[in-house]
């Protein structure tokens, strides 16, 4: 890691990678990186590191911008269009010169220093051991998060250029400006710094095994959102730095220090500057700052998707914001309360999700001949059809085999019966699950680390057993009325607290404030999964590198086997929480056009990995195996 080393970039050269960065398209993000930034430098970390500083850089001219024009009628975005938006290619017209003098003064060179040096310091936070969680996946979020918002501008900017070319009577509705997110630089600042720092010192151990541990790190953050609160902890620490005290006691001596004394003070501080350009003081107590830090903590916890708390108060943040009808689920009825026939299937509906995924129940991708005959239902009810249904359908028929779904021809007398209720995501993993009674396991027991390199495959197959299934409607746990830390709550005097506005409230302003928060957490989550809402090839790209991640995991003893149900577990989080992201993306409306796409995007990944992904996962299998016998045999030979 290039660390402090790295050499800045001048102003102008950075705008360009940012330009340049923002510019490209959604699909490509995380694919290639652009010329500009290939050649500014040959280490792969340093780049990185100046994309991340460009990124950070033009959210903050945007800012500092934004403060000079408060007193004029314009919107504060059309501001930040020359230097965050995607259509604003007039950046690439511009001389050097005349990108130097729309910086604001404001920006001094000790600024631009601390700006690299906090980003750099960051950066080597990151450890290179985990295949997953390292600062090639920080950049990644960090590239389609500032994607995300430029969409968003985009779409602010056109909504405001039709309304004046329209005229209309009507004003223009609260999603012009994005229910005021696209004319906050500060928050837009806040969704950057975020997805930089959001897994700094990830150790590619998951937070329910470092729990599971009794893990240093998991007694200093009492078991909860363990790395997440690491992560955070660290960014503070490291920003609040004081030249005088040590990373651990600096946050406490910044904090409790008086605003008088703080304002004249910068020079104490390690990013005095930076801090009291973007917080407009070098205090823990400005109001800024306490803003700022407010809404990065509220969205890195917001990543830890494992936290079944945590995601039900998502969940309902979202229904209160945008209205009973949001969808809460992307295939009804829910995956995590599916009726399938596992003896542990209550134990699993609890569990976090990160875990259900691993304790799914063991499903061969070598299923290799039982047939589907759809026959007729008695259930009245009407549900949306599924991907999956649809598939079906075209089909006639399907047989599950070990690449997932191959055409096959009718039933048994050659009829094909369409008048189903549509399967849903746990009816495919019902339908998988059922099918391990024809067949042996696919992989063998691992009785040692060392067996798990050297054992081979075994799969069987058993005579063909054609038989009929009946897809039903499984039983859901009751729901009830209350939403989880939404509304209103007691205090200790047993006064109702009113946490946020409901939908009669003539409150307009905390209101939006509610959207506002809750669009800026989808845009981070969706920005955490951006391969899933990309394309397939990006997809596979990070799901390996995910794979890889667990299996050197389990190897440690740190954690589950990924193996057996990887095949299926990508299925149930793709319909459990990547569509549900994609349809909230949509339903929000603020991504114009592209909100459809990005349901289009993980219809086609999930199609796609359904047809390929058993094949898929036996590559990624033996790309392991040998991968530990290489490194295993560069051991023997060090030993000798």
């Amino acid at each position: 890691m290039a660390g402090d080393s790295v050499t800045p970039l001048l102003p102008w050269e950075l705008i360009l990678i940012a330009h340049d960065l923002t510019s490209t398209d959604w699909p490509e993000l995380g694919l290639h990186l652009p010329k500009s930034l290939l050649e500014s430098s040959e280490i792969p970390e340093e780049r990185i590191i100046h994309g991340l500083v460009a990124l950070l850089l033009i959210r903050i001219v945007a800012l500092v911008r934004s403060r000079a024009t408060t007193t004029t009628t314009v919107p504060v975005h059309v501001h930040q269009h020359k230097f965050a938006s995607t259509a604003a290619d007039s950046l690439k017209k511009i001389t050097k010169n005349e990108q130097l003098s729309v910086m604001p003064p404001e920006i001094t060179s000790e600024v631009y220093a601390q700006l690299y040096q906090f980003v750099s310091v960051i950066a080597r936070e990151y450890r290179i051991e985990p295949k997953y969680h390292n600062l090639y996946h920080a950049f990644h979020v960090t590239i389609c998060c500032n994607k995300l918002l430029s969409i968003l501008i985009e779409e602010s900017i056109r909504a405001s250029e039709d309304f004046k070319k329209n005229r209309s009577t009507h004003g223009l509705p609260p999603t012009f400006d994005a229910f005021g997110l696209a004319s906050d630089p500060l928050a837009q600042l806040a969704l950057i710094f975020s997805a930089i720092i959001h897994d700094v010192d990830h150790r590619g151990i998951t937070n329910q095994q470092l729990v599971l541990e009794g893990d240093e790190l998991a007694i200093m953050y009492n078991d909860q959102s363990v790395a997440e609160q690491r992560s955070i902890s660290l960014a503070f620490s490291e920003l609040m730095r004081s030249k005088h005290s040590n990373n651990n006691a600096s946050m406490k001596r910044s904090l409790i220090k008086n605003e008088a004394n703080a304002v004249s003070d910068d020079e104490c501080f390690v990013y005095g500057a930076l801090r009291n350009l973007i917080f407009c003081s070098t205090s823990g107590s400005s109001k800024y700052f306490l803003s700022f830090r407010r809404m990065v903590i509220d969205l890195v916890l917001t990543t830890d998707i494992a936290n079944p708390e945590r995601v039900q108060i998502v969940k309902s943040k979202y229904k209160e914001a945008f209205g009973a009808n949001a969808s809460s689920s992307a295939h009804p009825p829910k995956v995590l309360t599916s009726n399938m026939s596992s003896p542990d299937k209550a134990s699993r509906s609890k569990a976090p999700f990160a875990e259900q995924q691993q304790k799914i129940p063991e499903l061969s991708n070598s299923i290799r001949s039982t047939t589907i005959d759809v026959g007729s239902s008695t259930n009245s009810r009407e549900r949306k059809k599924s991907l999956r249904q649809e598939f079906l359908e075209s089909r006639g028929s399907a047989r599950l085999t070990r690449r997932g779904i191959n055409a096959s021809s009718s039933d048994e007398e050659g009829h094909y019966s369409s008048s189903v209720p549509s399967s849903s995501a746990e009816d495919e993993v019902q339908l998988l699950a059922e099918g391990k009674a024809n067949r042996n396991s696919m992989m063998s027991s691992f009785s040692s680390r060392s067996s798990m390199v050297t054992s081979s495959m075994k799969s069987s197959v058993n005579g063909a057993m054609r038989r009929k299934r009946r897809f039903s409607a499984p039983v859901l746990k009751a729901t009830y009325e209350c939403r989880l830390g939404i509304l209103r709550a007691l205090n200790l005097t047993g006064s109702t607290v009113t946490l946020f506005s409901s939908h009669t409230s003539d409150d307009e302003d905390e209101d939006l404030q509610l959207k506002v928060g809750v669009l800026m957490e989808l845009i981070l989550k969706s920005a955490d999964v951006s391969n899933m809402l990309q394309g397939w090839d990006i997809y596979l790209k990070w799901s390996k590198r995910l794979f890889m991640e667990f299996c050197e995991a389990f190897e440690a003893g740190r954690g589950v086997d990924p193996r057996p149900g990887w095949f299926e577990n990508q299925i149930t989080f793709i319909d459990s929480y990547g569509m549900l992201l994609a349809k909230h993306l949509n339903e929000v409306k603020v991504f114009g056009a592209h909100g459809v796409k990005f349901i289009d995007n993980i219809q086609e990944i999930r199609r796609r990995w359904l047809m390929e992904g058993g094949e898929i996962v036996e590559d990624f299998m033996r790309e392991w195996i040998m991968t530990r016998l290489a490194e295993q045999v560069a051991d023997n030979v060090h030993v000798k």
